[in-house]
């Protein structure tokens, strides 16, 4: 009993080092600018797994994802694909455009597009038009 008493009443403090401690570096994360991406599918009545699939990417990610329809009459209707492209492109904050179809007219609405805004990501799927064309 002696022998705990007087190694639990220990009053001496601990010996301390003088050694410096090693700061761990600081990692600086870049400031993340607002983006959005836009997405171009077909109406439910051409192919409902791309509108639902880009319903789900809005459900998921909220306003960054940008969503429109190209007209169910396409191929005669590609003034109204290229301005709705065009309308996506005028908000500032979106970086990209991913075309789940590149119908005929996407050439066309990238190449507008490019006239003001050439930083702008296109993805081009399936394509409808002539793929050279498509990759320029």
């Amino acid at each position: 009993m002696l022998i705990f008493s007087s190694v639990a009443c220990r009053t001496a403090t601990p010996e301390t080092t003088d050694q410096p401690t090693e700061e761990m570096p600081v990692e600086v994360q870049p400031e993340v600018k607002p983006y959005k991406i836009g997405i171009m599918t077909g109406t439910v009545s051409q192919g409902e797994e791309e509108y639902q699939e880009a319903m789900n990417q809005i459900a998921k990610y909220g306003d960054t994802i940008v969503h429109a329809t190209y007209p169910d009459n396409f191929s005669s209707e590609t003034e109204t694909t290229i301005s709705q492209v065009v309308q996506m492109a005028s908000d500032p904050e979106v970086k990209a455009i991913v075309f789940v179809q590149a119908i005929p007219g996407a050439a066309a609405a990238i190449e507008k597009v490019r006239e003001t805004r050439p930083d702008m990501l296109f993805v081009a799927g399936v394509p409808a038009e002539d793929p050279p064309i498509i990759a320029e």
